[in-house]
């Protein structure tokens, strides 16, 4: 018994040491590109796409986001009635929301419960986005501006 304990402890670090980490590596897919305006700021929804047309956000509880960068970019914020947290690709000069993760509580109003529903549908129709005047735009693979952001406080 003695002996399987020491072997097995002999090859634990003998695998330990066969693996390289290269000090000077940069963490996966953090963007150098990522405007600067774009992180550390919290958007406030203004106005989302209604079958081609943008119509203003409604409701009292305000959908935001906020683009995190901490080694990976994430995309997080409160969807009306839940938050959301998502996965963001800069990297190719786009705006690529990956799976969005919410939490699941019912909203008291139907409407901001759909006005949510229709917003994360629409992150994942997310390309590319604009930074501009204090405003972020979010367009999908057509062009079509399908979500507008204002910068709180600005």
């Amino acid at each position: 018994m003695r002996h399987t304990i020491l072997w097995l402890t002999v090859v634990g670090w003998a695998l330990a040491g066969c693996t390289a980490v290269d000090p000077g590596a940069a963490p996966a897919a953090a963007s150098d590109k990522v405007p600067p305006a774009l992180v550390g700021t919290t958007w406030r929804l203004v106005a989302l796409d209604a079958a081609g047309t943008l119509q203003p956000a409604a409701g009292s509880a305000p959908i935001t986001a906020q683009v995190i960068n901490e080694g990976t970019l994430r995309l997080s914020g409160s969807a009306g009635c839940n938050t959301y947290n998502a996965p963001l690709d800069l990297s190719t000069g786009g705006f690529v929301v990956g799976n969005v993760a919410t939490t699941r509580k019912a909203c008291q109003d139907d409407a901001v419960m759909q006005q949510e529903r229709r917003f994360v549908a629409m992150l994942a129709r997310a390309q590319t986005a604009t930074v501009r005047e204090g405003q972020l735009e979010i367009l999908d693979a057509q062009g079509t501006t399908i979500l507008v952001f204002a910068a709180e406080g600005g």
